[in-house]
């Protein structure tokens, strides 16, 4: 049976992103009726809505298990086929002339919480707020401690979204990955936030881009509980439930 399977992936490390990137799809697939192509083909608009809410037949997502979660409340018929980690940095920045030195100074500081109007369903405010309590209850801090501010991006990140193999770029030549949180950065640097939250590579690009405008105070990849590490992992491999039923080979191939 032919079949064309749709991919989409956040702009993180993921095992679909790997595979792609080192042939691995075109090795198994190649010769056959079966092709994954990258959703952007249908257009950007249904990419963006399937990304989120899984409403698309014969597709496949990685990334964060929020929007899935989410989807499948409401009702999308899509189905969990595993999970992936990677252990990627959990930081908390602030600038480099910041009288904030390690994560309990930011006391009576202002804390960036990321508001986006466009997203269909606001991940990347669950993940900031998520990144911020997990360090707080480390460091034996109530959340009232501090002052969550809110950071306002119009940006509905079509094009960070599912980047195509081999490119690190998007329209403008602008690197996608720090699209993402440009706006936070740029709140910090105003003066507008005390600490932002940056999470995957992005702690370790902005260092780089900016190193001596920035200082990273904290990673709860150095948390002592467990728990308090979840942040962003495990991500999760879903698909529509129409493959499972109707071509579990395929399924299991993938």
């Amino acid at each position: 049976m032919e079949r064309t399977i749709y991919y989409t992936r956040c702009p993180v490390a993921t095992a679909t992103g790997i595979a792609l990137e080192t042939g691995q799809f075109e090795k198994e697939f190649g010769d056959g009726p079966n092709q994954f192509h990258n959703i952007k083909e249908l257009g950007r608009d249904k990419m963006l809505q399937s990304h989120f809410d899984h409403h698309l037949d014969n597709s496949v997502r990685e990334g964060g298990a929020i929007p899935p979660i989410w989807a499948r409340s409401r009702g999308a018929d899509t189905a969990l086929l595993g999970l992936t980690f990677v252990q990627d940095s959990l930081a908390f920045l602030v600038r480099a002339d910041s009288d904030i030195h390690n994560f309990n100074d930011l006391a009576d500081k202002r804390c960036s919480l990321p508001l986006h109007p466009k997203l269909l369903t606001d991940f990347m405010r669950a993940n900031t707020e998520r990144g911020f309590l997990c360090a707080l209850a480390e460091h034996d801090m109530a959340p009232e401690a501090v002052n969550f501010v809110d950071t306002i991006i119009d940006n509905d990140f079509k094009d960070a979204a599912n980047p195509d193999a081999g490119s690190d770029k998007v329209k403008g030549g602008k690197q996608f990955e720090a699209t993402m949180f440009d706006h936070e950065l740029q709140a910090l640097m105003d003066g507008e936030v005390d600490v932002i939250f940056i999470k995957n590579v992005q702690p370790a690009r902005l260092m780089r881009l900016y190193g001596d405008k920035l200082r990273v105070i904290y990673d709860l990849l150095d948390a002592k509980n467990p728990d308090h590490i979840i942040n962003g992992n495990p991500r999760i491999i879903t698909i529509s439930r129409n493959v499972v039923d109707e071509d579990p080979e395929l399924v299991t191939r993938y």
